[in-house]
């Protein structure tokens, strides 16, 4: 395999890209960061990136165009299984901190089951 080239120009797509640009700019200088959120991201950002990082995909873009993806999540479906990467891409996802994020996720969904909290926000916009 051949060597990997850092990439230059790399999109944040999570909903808190700004803040996760702010400290990689400060780490990584030379590398043009740019914060989108997906619902805004157009084909024009995607052919200036090299490199993407997110959560989610969109099936309605060509992401063929960059060298690596890396997922903010546990798995990488949403970029390996949803939409084409490039043959030669290189997929990356987070590791860490997951499981403890995933119990605490898990967790507040039951929390929130139990106590009905969608009815009782549904409750309260109704008035």
């Amino acid at each position: 395999m051949a060597d990997f080239e850092p990439p230059r120009v790399v999109l944040l797509t999570d909903d808190d890209g700004e803040e996760i640009a702010d400290v990689l700019r400060q780490r990584l200088p030379d590398v043009a960061l740019h914060a989108r959120r997906l619902a805004d991201l157009t084909q024009d950002d995607l052919d200036r990136a090299d490199a993407c990082i997110g959560f989610r995909s969109r099936t309605d873009l060509d992401w063929r165009g960059l060298r690596w993806v890396h997922c903010s999540g546990a798995g990488h479906d949403a970029y390996t299984q949803a939409v084409e990467l490039a043959p030669s891409a290189r997929v990356s996802r987070t590791v860490g901190g997951m499981p403890t994020r995933m119990a605490e996720y898990v967790a507040a969904r039951l929390l929130a089951f139990t106590q009905r909290l969608p009815e009782l926000f549904r409750l309260q916009q109704a008035g």
